[in-house]
This record gives structure tokens, sequence and C-alpha cells, in this order.
């Protein structure tokens, strides 16, 4: 059922994979007849108020293993048991699908790539944040929109490109035509689908960028309702949420976030889902608890530094502010802390303005 929400992927209906119950199958026969690229299974043990359960998720095709989990459980309270199991398999799954997904389009040739692949390609260059990778994403989701013209999500995904060219000055040309196009980009996928909560998640972030905050928090909630188990949505909508005066909800949700998602799927650590929680502790005024989420990142990004720094000068610790300040200078010589908090599309440009002041 909760799989069944998700747009990105089509599921079996629960008829025809009930009907493989307790019998010998065979996963090539039943991927060719159904046109089914990924299984999953698993199986549940119980014994005594002890649960066990194993989930795989297997090509068919090869017969390899994708990823597999197993799940150590009481029964003292079945139901939150039963949504923090799904909750963790549909975010391992649905990361596993796309990487598995995305790995066999970079191995086809290009000419063979189906619109879905395009997006993938697209949705992986948009995210190595540089100029190469913006200008890759967005001819990749052009060839997606070219191979399926009612792609929903290649138009959204390329309205948010459009968004990271502009906004890290990668775009060259007419500023006010390439923010036109990502306006019709962004209008052209709710027409193709109202209800694609991935459109939705895309809609939050765009209308954050450009402050337009009233069109990011309709979307924003709009995704996360659709969908609260996706960490993405829940992060972005977390983070919508602290920059309009919500933070003690942005918060909670950000921590949500880091929950479902330590990582955060395409990322190689939770540093950033960790650094959102300390900006929204701070912003909520709760700079014990940003201290406390600093102890558990790695490497900050700038905003983790500048939540960390400010939080200090707020608790009068300014012996421990200028070691930091030293600490945020040596790792980055080429930063200056008050521009990067520049970036930041607060509401309230009092708050933002009162950050600054507080590092400097």
């Amino acid at each position: 059922m909760e799989f069944s929400r998700l747009n990105s992927i089509e599921v079996i209906s629960r008829t025809t994979a009930f009907s493989f119950k307790g019998k010998e199958i065979n996963n090539a026969q039943i991927a060719s007849e159904f046109g089914i690229d990924f299984i999953a299974n698993g199986s549940i043990r119980s014994s005594g108020n002890r649960i066990r359960i194993s989930v795989e998720l297997t090509n068919p095709t090869t017969g390899s293993s994708i990823w597999s989990e197993r799940y150590d459980r009481t029964m003292d309270d079945v139901f939150e048991v039963q949504d923090e199991i799904v909750r963790k398999i549909m975010v391992a799954l649905v990361g596993k699908l796309e990487t598995a997904s995305l790995d066999r389009a970079k191995r086809k040739p290009t000419e063979s790539l189906t619109s879905y692949e395009y997006l993938l390609r697209g949705r992986d260059f948009h995210h190595k944040f540089s100029k190469e990778g913006v200008l890759s994403a967005i001819d990749m989701l052009d060839k997606s929109i070219g191979a399926d013209p009612d792609n929903a999500q290649a138009y959204a995904w390329k309205a948010c490109s459009i968004g990271q060219g502009l906004g890290n000055g990668y775009l060259e040309g007419d500023m006010q035509t390439h923010f036109d196009e990502a306006k019709s980009m962004i209008q052209k996928a709710l027409e193709l689908d109202e209800n694609d909560f991935e459109c939705h998640r895309l809609l939050c972030e765009i209308n954050k960028f450009f402050e337009d905050f009233e069109q990011s928090e309709f979307y924003g909630k709009k995704a996360y309702d659709m969908n609260p188990n996706d960490s993405r949505i829940v992060s972005g909508y977390g983070e919508l949420l602290v920059l309009i005066g919500r933070a003690e909800e942005g918060t909670d949700l950000l921590i949500k976030a880091y929950e479902l998602d330590p990582a955060g799927l395409g990322a190689s650590n939770a540093d950033k889902r960790l650094g959102d929680v300390m900006l929204g502790a701070y912003v909520k005024g709760d700079f014990q608890q940003c201290l406390e989420y600093d102890k558990k990142v790695g490497k900050k990004n700038p905003i983790a530094w500048a939540a960390k720094i400010a939080s200090l000068e707020s608790l009068n610790q300014s012996q421990a502010k200028e070691v930091e300040l030293k600490k945020f200078a040596d790792a980055h010589n080429d930063l200056v802390l008050e521009e990067e908090i520049d970036k930041l599309h607060f509401q309230d440009a009092s708050v933002k303005q009162t950050l600054k002041d507080l590092v400097a």
C-alpha cells in the first residue's frame, strides 16, 4: 500500500503478487511476463515478544542481490514497529531502485535510453552542484522531454536545474529568459500531473529559492501530505518552516528527515542533514540543542558553522566563539561567513541580519 503512493515506481497489484505465494517461482520468467525490473521479497519470524523481518531486493534477470536488510524488534507496539519498518524499507528500497536504474542507464548507449533513464541521468548531473553538472542536467532533461513530452517530472527537474544555474551564476545570456523558462517548466509539470508529489516537492524548493514563501509552503505541505515518509520531502518542508518563522515545527521535521535517512539519497554522509538541524535549533532559540547536534557532525558546511558560532555568542561563550571563527577561517579561507549567510532565504530579513551580527 505504501509503495503504491510513489509515482516514481510502478508496483504490480497485491492480487498478482499473492498469486505466487507458496509456489516455486522463476524470477526471470515473472520479470519477462510482467515487465518487472526488480523483485522485493521478505519473511517474518516471531519468537515470544520478538519479531525478525528480512527483506531483499533482487535483479530478476541476473538473480543477483541488490540490497538486503534484517530488522529485529519487539512486539510491544506492533503498529509502531510496522510504521518504522515500512518507513525504513521505503527509503532504502527507493534509493537502491534509483541507483540501480541509474547505473543501468549509464551502461546503455545514449540513443537507446528511455525518458525515465534520461531523467535519472539528469537528476544525477543536477546533484553534482557544478556548472558542468547543471548544463549536463538540462541537456539530459531536454532529451527526457523529447523521449516523452508527458513526463511531468522531467519538466519539474529542468526548472530546478535552471534555478540552481541562476542561483550560482552558471547560466549565460539573459537571466529573465532563463527565469521565464523555469516558470514555464513548472506550469507544464503541473498541467501534466497535479498529483505528482515529486513535482510538488520540487515546486516547494523552486519557490523557496525565488522567495515566494506562500507558494513554497503550499507545495511543500501538499508534497508532505502526499508522502510523509520521503526524507527529501520532510527535509525540504522542514527547512522552509525554519525560514518562515515556524522553526519549532521545522526543526522537528529536519530531525525526522535525519532519522528517516541520515545520509540523504545521493549524499555520502549525514553532515548536511545534521547541519540543517543545527540551523533550525539556532533559529528557534535552542542554542544548546544546536551545540549538541554539532557534536555529531563530521564536516560542517558554512551555515552549520554560522549556527554554531551564533549559538556560542548567544550563550555568552565569547572565547569559544573566537576559537570557532578561527577554525572556520582555516577550513574555508576562500569564504566570508557573512556572504554565505546572505544566501539564506529568510522571510524575515531581521533573522538573517541578527545571524550576521552574531558571527561578526
